[in-house]
């Protein structure tokens, strides 16, 4: 049951679809058309303006994400259906397996799962189908998570949505009614006053049996009836005909005269109204009070004010560079937003993709710094300002009692030339790393075993400095006996750290 994502059609239904699964407004996304300005702010490209004013992107090396749970797509939850006059509107609970990444969302004109065709996919729990006023159709709904595996529907059966019909050919119907009604026709006479009723059977009795009655009064121009009709077709009217219609409770002493129901220049006009069920194509009002509000396709207010907002994404400020507004929050949770004021909280895996200034106080437990970090002080650190190595010579030992000694004296850069005498203090520390070992010389009689592990540290690291010379390093490595040798690949690391 997989089909394309784009609707089929030459209407501007199915233009209005494609384009917002393009824009990324409807679906999951994976159909969106990305620009170069969505890669670069996304931080995926680098662009780089040439010739004629073009770009070009330079894709950014990025770590890989971490490995995110995923489950299998749960059951969908709480499916309800309900219809206005050009739209059905779904709602479901939200998904709570991890992983989640859309709702696909099926339809057909008959209550089978076989017949019903995917038309739109959502990461929101609510979905404005637009269809005909007057249409009945039957939806199932099935998550998805972010691996593409599907989940099962909701259920076999499908549920019921239907849209009201359309007022104008109700009363495009009841006009064309009071055409071809006689009581209509009694009351349009020119008779200035008659009472009339009329019993009919045709011979053989079957002629179907009806009963009239009409008042009618005209002064001059003006007229006014009132008429009553009854059919064997179970079909009975009546008819007045006023400019004004009045409907009051003559027994009310306070207020006095205010109808409970008018008719005037053609507008209702009710002060009290019960109404279980009732169907307004266009509805003014004032003030809204209910239990709960539905909108199939849109909302718009200037001011909406609620405890709790659920839904899938959230634009707000025109104008802004994440698809034309400020701040945008996507439905997988990203925070889109051009300017960001916070006084407090917490963030977990935080990247800064630009410059960043902090004016206060910065506080870390570990890091690491690619680059270089310019600081007018920091206390209670070290910074490494060189490092090298060097082979150990492969030689004999002194044959003395305190063992081979060697020693490394060369010049080392830390960056730093004093410019006058005691113009300045730096602490510096050296560290060293023997890599190899010593082994006994081959024509020495000697009871040691054929190979001596070398495990000494460095003696008396020193830098020795200079006015406005480079520093030189000094330190002093001893062999653990004298009738031994460097073997062939023993190194000596350094590493010169500035204390801070």
């Amino acid at each position: 049951m997989t089909s394309s994502p784009y609707r089929a059609g030459r209407n501007a239904q199915s233009l209005y679809e494609n384009v917002e699964l393009l824009t990324g407004q409807r679906g999951d996304g994976l159909d969106k058309a990305l620009t170069l300005r969505d890669l670069s702010q996304l931080g995926m490209v680098q662009l780089n303006r040439r010739a004629r004013g073009h770009y070009a992107a330079i894709p950014h090396q990025r770590e890989k994400p971490k490995q995110e749970v995923v489950e299998r797509p749960s059951v969908p939850r709480s499916l309800s259906v309900s219809g206005g006059f050009g739209a059905i509107l779904l709602h479901w609970a939200p998904a709570l397996y991890a992983g989640h990444a859309h709702t696909e969302i099926w339809r057909a004109s008959s209550n089978s799962l076989g017949l019903a065709q995917r038309i739109a996919t959502t990461p929101a729990t609510t979905l404005g189908d637009i269809v005909r006023p007057g249409s009945v159709y039957y939806y199932w709904i099935r998550h998805v998570n972010i691996r593409g595996i599907v989940g099962p529907f909701h259920h076999v059966t499908g549920k019921r949505g239907q849209t009201s019909s359309d007022v104008q050919p109700i009363i495009d119907e009841l006009t064309e009614q009071m055409r071809s009604s006689p009581l209509i026709a009694q009351l349009s006479q020119a008779d200035e006053s008659h009472s009339h009723a009329l019993n009919q059977l045709d011979r053989q009795g079957s002629q179907a049996y009806r009963s009239l009655w009409a008042h009618k009064v005209s002064a001059g121009d003006i007229t006014a009836g009132i008429g009553l009709v009854a059919g064997t077709n179970g079909l009975s009217q009546v008819a007045i005909a006023a400019t004004q219609v009045f409907v009051f409770d003559p027994n009310r002493r306070s207020p006095a005269l205010q109808p409970a129901f008018a008719i005037d220049n053609g507008q209702v006009v009710i002060p009290k109204a019960l109404i279980e069920t009732a169907t307004v194509q266009v509805l003014n009002a004032q003030t809204i009070v209910a239990d709960e509000v539905k909108a199939g396709i849109a909302m718009t207010a200037p001011t909406l004010t609620g405890a709790v907002i659920n839904g899938a994404e959230l634009n707000v400020g025109s104008g802004g560079p994440y698809q034309g507004y400020h701040t945008r929050i996507t439905h997988d949770g990203r925070v889109y937003t051009d300017h960001l004021i916070a006084s407090g909280g917490e963030v977990d895996r935080l990247t800064v993709g630009r410059d960043c200034v902090f004016k206060g106080r910065l506080e870390a437990a570990s890091g690491t710094f690619h680059g270089t970090v310019n600081a007018s002080k920091v206390v209670g650190s070290k910074v490494l300002v060189a490092q090298g190595s060097t082979d150990i010579p492969s030689r004999t030992g002194d044959m003395d009692r305190y063992g081979f000694q060697w020693d490394y004296a060369q010049p080392v850069d830390t960056g730093f030339v004093a410019s006058a005498w005691g113009d300045s203090r730096r602490t510096y520390v050296v560290e060293c790393h023997i890599t190899g070992g010593v082994e006994a010389h081959n024509w020495v009689a000697i009871s040691y075993p054929a190979t001596i592990w070398w495990s000494v540290k460095a003696d008396r690291p020193y830098i020795v400095t200079r006015w406005t010379t480079p520093a030189t390093l000094f330190f002093q490595l001893s062999f653990g006996t004298a009738r031994c040798r460097a073997r062939a690949q023993t190194r000596a690391t350094w590493k010169v750290y500035e204390l801070l």
